[in-house]
């Protein structure tokens, strides 16, 4: 193999290792948006819970102190 082929070879390459590294930067920045929409995903079925939970306990209450008013 010349020079010139083995410097062509070398450049093709390393222009396919650059296309590679930002295919993979590509890749890591999908990753973390993904992790940030799945943690917002998880937590709202517990925000959800939490309302549902308030709503009974304020519901309780208020029928607690509805009784006791009408005594």
């Amino acid at each position: 193999m010349e020079a010139k082929e083995r410097d062509k070879l070398l450049i093709e390459m390393y222009g396919s290792v650059k296309r590679i590294d930002e295919k993979l930067d590509n890749v890591c920045e999908q990753t973390k948006d993904h992790r940030e929409r799945i943690k917002t995903l998880e937590l709202k079925p517990g925000k959800r819970w939490e309302s549902f939970v308030s709503g009974i306990i304020g519901a309780i209450i208020g029928a607690v102190v509805a009784f006791f008013t009408k005594r």
